[in-house]
């Protein structure tokens, strides 16, 4: 039922902006701003952010076997990174690590060898390495 809700959302949303031309404008602004801030960033804060939409894909393919809050977290944490202010990057490398652990102790309950198992270690891997990122190379995301 969600996947079908997912594949649903995600055809309505490219139908309207690339066929009905709903929106048009606001995509190709969101676009150029998103392309602007990535010629601009290190090579620390692109894989980062490349992480994030890994992380992001994941969560989205876990939200079809059990409904979760953890993409929050990750949009979050990719807006703390475009926006590049201490404060919040502080905030997400916390909560970013209390995920973590939650995501490990539910690794441990999971059966193994389902296809959710195999999404949560991508998951867990790569907010590991986010948050060891955040925390060795804090200069990184100055101005």
């Amino acid at each position: 039922m969600r996947l079908s809700l997912l594949v649903f959302l995600c055809g309505g949303v490219i139908h309207l902006t690339l066929i009905q031309r709903v929106g048009e404008d606001h995509v190709i602004e969101m676009l150029d701003v998103l392309s602007g801030h990535w010629a601009h960033m290190m090579l620390r804060q692109k894989i980062s952010q490349a992480l994030l939409g890994a992380a992001m894909l994941c969560e989205l393919l876990l939200w079809v076997d059990h409904v979760d809050w953890g993409i929050l977290l990750i949009v979050y944490g990719m807006w703390a990174l475009l926006l590049r202010s201490t404060r919040h990057l502080s905030i997400f490398a916390g909560v970013l690590f209390l995920s973590a652990c939650t995501d490990s102790l539910s690794l441990a309950t999971e059966e193994v060898g389902s296809y959710a198992t195999t999404l949560m270690w991508i998951l867990l891997v790569s907010k590991l390495v986010i948050f060891g990122t955040l925390v060795s190379h804090r200069d990184v995301f100055d101005l």
